[in-house]
C-alpha cells in the first residue's frame, strides 16, 4: 500500500507477489472480507524465478480501487496466493484518515493578560 492512512474517495493501490512456486499462483484480493472481482485486480506478470530451479514461478498481482467505506475506522486488505492445495495469506489493516478539529476556544494563557474596563 502507498500510505498507512486513507480517506473515503482515495484510490488504494497495492501489489502482492507470491513466493516462488512450481506453478504460477492464483492471487485473490479481499477488502474488508469481500472478494474483489477481476475489474479491480491486474496480474502484472508470471515469470520464472531467478533461482537454480528453472521451473519456479513468481506471480505479481496488483489492486486499484476507490475506497468507499471503512469498518470502525479500519480497512482490512488481504492478499491470498494459492498453488494447488497450498495457500498463503498476507493481511494488512489500514486506518481511516480523519481531519483534526481545531480548537475554537483558544488557551487560558492568551486571555489571562487582557483587562476589561
Amino acid at each position: 500500500m502507498e500510505k498507512p492512512r486513507y480517506s473515503i474517495g482515495d484510490t488504494l493501490r497495492g501489489n502482492c507477489t507470491s513466493a516462488p512456486s512450481s506453478a504460477p499462483a492464483n492471487i485473490t484480493w479481499l477488502v474488508n472480507d469481500k472478494r474483489m472481482n477481476s475489474s479491480y485486480v491486474r496480474v502484472e506478470n508470471q515469470t520464472k524465478a531467478q533461482s537454480t530451479d528453472p521451473m519456479m514461478y513468481l506471480t505479481v498481482a496488483g489492486i486499484e480501487l476507490e475506497i468507499t467505506s471503512f469498518q470502525v475506522g479500519k480497512l482490512k486488505i488481504q492478499c491470498k496466493a494459492e498453488v494447488f492445495q497450498f495457500e498463503s495469506i498476507k493481511k494488512i489493516v489500514l486506518d481511516e484518515e480523519r481531519p483534526q478539529l481545531a480548537s475554537v476556544l483558544g488557551t487560558r494563557a492568551s486571555s489571562a493578560g487582557k483587562t476589561t474596563l
